[in-house]
């Protein structure tokens, strides 16, 4: 497994909100634990990060993916890193996290998009 990219320090709460509030800043920061913080401006001007990990999924050929920690402040770091731990765990053990997490539903190029079956656009 190819060990993914980190930031230098895990950022506390009063950090990302001070990143969160000067548009000079990078749209995205990266933390030691892999953990991706990307600012969201919402319409009614508030702003918002997306908390997100990147990994290669141990089900398609080591394709990276994107799994989704939720989004601060709605969301705790601290449970992000919980998150990211228990997706660790699921990966020594082969499984993909977001596999896991989604259990069944389909997904786009199962057969259930408009591709429909083996890559043909119905109607073709």
């Amino acid at each position: 497994m190819t060990e993914r990219k980190r930031g230098a320090k895990i950022y506390s709460n009063d950090e990302i909100y001070r990143w969160l509030n000067d548009p000079k800043e990078p749209v995205r920061l990266l933390d030691k634990a892999g953990l991706e913080f990307e600012r969201r401006i919402l319409t009614d001007g508030r702003s918002t990060a997306r908390m997100s990990i990147y990994y290669d999924s141990p089900n398609t050929d080591r394709k990276g993916r994107r799994y989704s920690c939720g989004t601060f402040p709605t969301d705790s770091i601290e449970g992000a890193h919980l998150q990211i731990d228990r997706m660790d765990a699921l990966l020594a053990q082969g499984i993909d996290p977001n596999d896991e997490r989604d259990g069944n539903r389909p997904r786009v190029g199962d057969g259930m998009g408009p591709e429909g079956k083996k890559g043909r656009r119905s109607g073709e």
